[in-house]
Order: C-alpha cells, then structure tokens, then sequence
C-alpha cells in the first residue's frame, strides 16, 4: 500500500495526515473554522516533517473531493493541486462520505452498512452508503444530495434486507436517525457520536490502496465535487444602506 499524503478540508476541521502502509506517520487537525487558506500550507510541511520522511519518500497526494463546503473542499483541493504539481507526485481524489465511511470499516461485521451524511443546512444532508464484503467497502448508494424527508425512498428495508446492523455517521447523521427509524430500521440502527467520527485525512488517506492509472487524475482537470451549486447569500440592505452616514 502506497505511502500517501491526504488532504481533509471538506468542513470546518481542517486535516493533514501522511500515511504508509496504511499507518499514520504523523497527521495535524485544526479545529478553526474559516482559517484553512491560512494555516493549511503550513500543516503540511509540518506533517511531512513529523513524519520524518522526504518529499522524495511520498508516492503521491490525496485530497478530500466533496460533498463539503463550497470554501474549504476549493482551498484543499488547490493545495494539494499545488503539491503535487511542485513534487511531481500522482494526485487522487477521494469522496468525502466514502472517507467518513472508511472511519467505521474496522468496527462494522461482514454485511453491515454504514450510511454516511454530511449537514447540508436546513433539513438537507448529502449521503451515500457502503455495504462492507470480502472486507472491503462497496457501494450501495451513490452520493446524492437530499431532504431528510426523502430518506424512507432512498433507504428502505424492502430494498435493503436489514439482517446486519446499519451505521449512521457524519455530522448529518442524527437528523437522519429518526426518519430511517420512521422507515423501518429500527432495531437495526447506530448512531455513532460526532465527536469521535469526523472527516479526517488519515482516513482520505487509507482509502487509496493502490495508486493504478485509473485512480490517478489530471492536476489540471482535478476539480471538486460540490453536488449543490454555490449560492451566494443576498444582503439584506445595499452597501450604500449598510454604510455608516455622518
């Protein structure tokens, strides 16, 4: 398994981590939002040097791709654009629910699924789910973006024989337990705590196994994955209202 440096920008944590044969050499998490563009270039040349290996060492970059926050998924991705272009190293994009979804992979059974949900506002989450064979994380549902309300269509018992256990995780997750509940999971549902599963990039990291031409992309085309477009949010007053009159 190849030794990676990944990227974790897509909500107000920012993440760096390096990562070979899937463990963690070093990695930094900064809890602040609004300030990726400022502290991240500097988290990570700290990490690589923690890690106490050379550029020279990485065999390439992963970055957290979206869903996420419109900001901090265009900052992350231009900086790990930036490293790999500077260290001519190959650059893989990773979806940002698969990387939460890595988190609980050592904790989930042969059959289990992990559904998991990013906060979207109001009663909106993005999610997508993973179902876990041979070991391995295959998807079951495609990233998508949707109203709580829509969860009972997308995520049914009837489609979906509830034999193992369902893992909710994501800031979006608790939003969503009582509707699946609503569904018919109930008894089969475990909300894991926000605070102990979070987007992180050891786990953007541990989901590039091997670096093959077709997981590899174009540094130039990378671009990420937004799923809503971006609306800027209409002032109230004019700049001219808004301006103080003396």
């Amino acid at each position: 398994m190849p030794t990676i440096l990944a990227i974790e920008t897509a909500t107000t944590l920012c993440s760096v981590a390096l990562v070979a044969e899937q463990h963690v050499l070093a990695e930094l998490t900064l809890n602040q939002p609004r300030s990726h563009a400022t502290h991240l270039p500097d988290m990570i040349q700290q990490v690589v040097h923690f890690s106490g290996l050379e550029w020279k060492d990485l065999e390439g970059i992963a970055v957290s791709m979206g869903p996420g926050s419109y900001t901090g998924l265009r900052i992350g991705v231009s900086a790990a654009k930036a490293v790999a272009f500077a260290h001519e190293k190959p650059l893989v994009g990773v979806n940002t629910l698969r990387g939460l979804a890595q988190l609980v992979h050592p904790f989930m059974a042969e059959g289990d699924t992990v559904c998991s949900f990013l906060d979207a506002r109001r009663d909106e989450v993005y999610a997508a789910a993973f179902m876990k064979k041979n070991n391995l994380l295959e998807w079951e549902k495609e990233t998508t973006a949707l109203v709580t309300a829509e969860l009972k269509d997308w995520f049914t018992p009837e489609r979906h024989a509830p034999k193992n256990s369902v893992w909710l995780v994501g800031d979006g997750a608790r939003k969503c337990l009582e509707p699946l509940q609503v569904a018919g999971w109930e008894g089969h549902l475990t909300l894991l705590p926000e605070s102990a599963f979070f987007p992180t990039a050891r786990a953007i990291a541990q989901c590039v196994t091997v670096l093959t031409p077709e997981d590899v992309q174009n540094v130039r085309d990378l671009e990420p994955f937004y799923y809503k477009a971006f609306v800027a949010a209409k002032p109230s007053r004019t700049i001219r209202e808004r301006t103080p009159q003396n």
